[in-house]
């Protein structure tokens, strides 16, 4: 997995940054008062780094990783893994068109909360050793090398936009 490791820094900003649209989902539920803008500035992190991140680690590991895969636990898992990330991003633009609509917003944010701390759970305690493994020929090697400049790609644009969510961080964990 070493190879591939610099994912889970993202992961984790991507799961801060869920705790954050969780926070506003409960504040928005209690009918408090929330920001649009800052609505929208978890979205667009979301959107630019968490669904950028999802979208690599499919197409360009778990998708050559499952072409691979020989064992039936391991297909299965991989399987269910790209069913995820194939869910990811609908349920993000449905949570980013209903910000108006409080109820269905709420609802939009914590599926997708609860979906993607699954999804990067289940990736970063087995899947991503597991893919590291199976593409380790000439081809798989090309693929994790191609991973690892999108993920260079999503990690500049991670570094621009994380003052902005930490700041929202303070201020919807200590109101």
């Amino acid at each position: 997995m070493s190879r591939i490791a610099p994912i889970t820094a993202e992961h984790q900003s991507i799961l801060e940054c869920l705790g954050i649209l969780q926070l506003i989902a409960d504040r928005m539920e209690a009918g408090d008062f929330v920001d649009p803008q800052d609505v929208s500035t978890v979205l667009e992190f979301l959107r630019d780094v968490g669904c950028e991140c999802l979208d690599g680690t499919e197409k360009l590991l778990l998708r050559p990783a499952l072409q691979r895969a020989k064992k039936r636990e391991l297909t299965e898992r991989l399987q269910a893994a790209l069913a995820c990330h194939e869910a990811v991003r609908p349920l993000f633009d449905n949570a980013a068109a209903d910000v108006g609509f409080r109820k269905f917003f709420v609802l939009h944010a914590h599926l997708l909360t609860k979906l993607v701390r699954d999804l990067i759970q289940e990736e970063d305690q087995y899947l991503l050793f597991e893919v590291a493994g199976l593409l380790n020929d000439p081809d798989g090697i090309t693929k994790i090398k191609e991973f690892l400049d999108h993920e260079q790609r999503v990690h500049a644009i991670a570094l621009q936009k994380r003052p902005a969510v930490n700041r929202l961080g303070a201020k919807y964990a200590y109101p």
